[in-house]
């Protein structure tokens, strides 16, 4: 029996839309330009990665966003000839604190033998964070309950409430 990895934290998102921005002459001006667009709009960007090898940039907006957004790509064909949207994924995120190298092995072995789609990874000083289909959450969590001593309240894992940007009304 493989010994579990204990971490000190896990969160769950909302229900999240990806957005793939593939281009291959000018990715990071693509993804600039969306950005800067989502911005405008107001609209938060819970996760963001990018690769300049392959062209590809992939970032994670609140579902509620997404016709909103598609509306206003609309009227930029360039920018939308190279969006993409993608299905609704959510993330999940650790916090390992002290934790080796071998949990991100870990998670990513036991969510992809378990048939689960790992659609982004990335990780800061505090979090490992994996963008997952939404409706796999619950069987993600479930699954690493398996390899992983997660904390004791399960309740913590998802947010009560969701903060919003609006306009200042003057």
């Amino acid at each position: 029996m493989k010994e579990k990895i204990s971490v000190n934290g896990l969160k769950l998102s909302a229900a999240l839309v990806s957005i793939w921005v593939r281009s291959r002459n000018t990715p990071s001006a693509a993804m600039s330009l969306l950005c800067r667009m989502l911005s405008a709009m107001q609209v938060n960007i819970a996760f963001l990665t990018s690769s300049e090898d392959d062209a590809t940039a992939m970032c994670c907006i609140d579902a509620e966003d997404q016709a909103t957004v598609e509306a206003l790509l609309n009227h930029d064909s360039e920018l939308k000839a190279v969006v993409q949207f993608g299905q609704r994924v959510g993330l999940l995120s650790l916090y390992p604190h002290k934790a080796s190298l071998k949990l991100l092995g870990a998670v990513l072995q036991a969510l992809t033998e378990n048939g689960l789609a790992v659609h982004g990874v990335a990780s800061s000083i505090a979090a490992l964070t994996f963008v997952v289909d939404y409706d796999c959450l619950d069987d993600a969590v479930a699954i690493l309950n398996g390899c992983m001593i997660l904390p004791s309240n399960p309740a913590a894992f998802r947010a009560d409430f969701k903060v919003r940007q609006e306009a200042l009304l003057k």
